[in-house]
């Protein structure tokens, strides 16, 4: 189903875990939701503050462009390489786990 630019369920908030390199991906919409990989697959919704598997590090590719990778799972990274959104180990440089990343307005 078609998200429209707006909609607040389609847009994530970087927040950054205190004393930390590591950010915190959480749902605009839902505040409590945050992306992790507590049960393994990537999931979004409410997990404590100190779970590594909700700690992300952005790792700069290009000119606004990350690849994010899970401080739990070590060298894993959120990509879309089989047509979904999955967490996993991919090839540096694979096109399916970069992300641009920009301020909403």
């Amino acid at each position: 189903t078609p998200i429209n630019d707006g909609a607040w369920s389609a847009q994530w908030l970087l927040k950054p875990v205190p004393g930390t390199n590591y950010f915190w991906i959480e749902n605009k919409w839902k505040p409590d939701h945050r992306i992790n990989v507590e049960k393994g697959a990537i999931a979004a919704g409410p997990i404590q503050d100190g779970a590594w598997s909700a700690h992300w590090e952005l790792k700069k590719y290009g000119e606004g462009v990350y690849w994010i990778e899970n401080r739990w799972k070590t060298g894993e990274r959120i990509h879309v390489e089989n047509g979904k959104l999955e967490c996993g180990k991919i090839q540096d440089g694979a096109n399916s786990a970069l992300w641009k990343i920009s301020i909403a307005k």
